[in-house]
């Protein structure tokens, strides 16, 4: 080993943990793997060794270890790499567009999964904190307790959030749904909602779905009580609504099923609306597809033509809820290598479908719930008594062929 490799690696021992809280701030760990094999490592070290000191002019330079840009590879670089020597390189790191994950409060205590979150992704989304029943608990009062508790953790870890959900039909207070005014007063209550929530977290919320699930399966809007109290141009109305408590943050319309065969006309009719309200100039930003889909259904063709669809109006995408049922039909009681494979080959495609469409239109993908046990589809009995194992983490906390089909599909971009 030359002299100064020597040098740089005793250095490199003595500064790592000193440097290693500042890693984020300083480097982008992708960038410092440069053999690819997910870990800044020696072999990384011996890599950054062999061109320490060169220059753009000379031969060995290698611009990826030019981490400040100014034409030499010197101390300044070695100390950004030295920030983050060591470390694994994470969905977070080779993504160049946030990657969440919903996460509820009662997991904040739990110090493995708050690892995971920390160390895989970049954004969250509340699971149910930030719907209008935890939220409003009447007419002008509101509990923020939860939904602070998320925001506070993501700002702790430089993640972002992405707020879930405005209005839904299935997350509505008791209050509102025995209001005793006439239609119009129930109108004003529902927008000093939307304004008090909306400012509350301006600036620290970069994201909202503003109605989710409201469209039904025959394309009409949805029978529900904001369009019996409010009428059917509801939703272009909260959308204004939003918009005028806050100029800046995105606004999103969010349903699922749009790309199963089942669900034409449910699709027919959210682009219809989107239609409607780019002419009209009523302030939508994108769409959450939420994308609770199996390894076998819905066709990845019927994925990217419902992708083209939202790409062609100009509209950013949100994979905002992406799971993959492994055992739809019942036939399992504990996940197969087969399926897990399926599984992965299915979370490769989504992601691949993603990275087509134009990089200012990618507004991320988020992962509905951290591991295979903390499921929705289990906790709110949606499985039908089945087991299932849908997420990127087992029940064991550890990463499953998912999470590594995903970190390939970042890896193979345009290959």
């Amino acid at each position: 080993m030359q002299k100064h490799t020597k040098i740089l690696l005793y250095l490199a021992l003595g500064l790592t943990p000193i440097l290693t809280s500042l890693a984020h701030a300083q480097t982008d760990l992708a960038r410092a793997d440069f053999d690819g094999n997910r870990k800044v490592d020696i072999q990384d070290f011996l890599a950054f060794a062999a061109a320490f000191g060169k220059t753009s002019s000379e031969e060995g330079f290698d611009s990826r270890m030019d981490f400040n840009g100014d034409n030499t590879v010197n101390i300044q670089d070695f100390l950004a790499f030295v920030a983050v020597f060591g470390q694994s390189v994470e969905l977070k790191d080779l993504a160049d567009y946030p990657v969440g994950v919903s996460l509820q409060t009662k997991y904040l205590t739990d110090d493995t999964r708050v690892s995971i979150v920390k160390k895989t992704f970049s954004s969250i989304t509340g699971g149910w904190e930030m719907k209008p029943k935890p939220i409003s608990t009447g007419p002008g009062t509101y509990n923020w307790r939860r939904a602070d508790a998320l925001v506070d953790f993501a700002e702790a870890n430089n993640m972002q959030v992405h707020g879930h959900t405005l209005l839904w039909h299935n997350a509505v207070p008791t209050w509102m749904e025995n209001f005793s005014g006439d239609d119009a007063a129930f109108e004003a209550a529902i927008k000093e909602y939307i304004t008090t929530v909306v400012q509350r977290y301006r600036g620290r919320v970069v994201s909202w779905d503003v109605v989710n699930e409201g469209i039904d399966g025959t394309g009409k809007v949805r029978d529900n009580l904001f369009s019996q109290r409010m009428g059917n141009d509801y939703i272009a109305r909260l959308f204004q609504y939003a918009r005028e408590a806050d100029p800046d943050v995105l606004l999103f319309y969010n349903d699922y099923g749009t790309s199963q065969p089942w669900a034409r006309a449910k699709r027919a009719g959210m682009l219809n609306m989107l239609d409607d309200f780019q002419t009209r100039g009523i302030p939508i930003d994108g769409v959450g597809l939420q994308m609770h889909i199996s390894y076998k259904s819905p066709d990845i063709s019927a994925i990217r033509e419902t992708i083209d669809e939202i790409v062609r109006r100009g509209l950013k995408l949100h994979i905002s809820e992406l799971d993959i049922r492994i055992n739809p039909d019942g036939d399992l009681s504990e996940p197969t290598q087969e399926r897990l494979e399926l599984q992965k080959k299915r979370v490769i495609e989504i992601v691949t479908a993603f990275h087509q469409v134009p990089e200012a239109q990618r507004f991320g993908i988020t992962i509905w719930g951290i591991a295979d046990p903390d499921t929705w589809l289990i906790q709110a009995g949606r499985s039908q008594g089945r087991p299932e194992w849908p997420l990127l983490f087992d029940d064991h906390l550890q990463p499953k062929p998912a999470y590594d089909g995903f970190i390939e599909a970042l890896q193979n971009r345009g290959h």
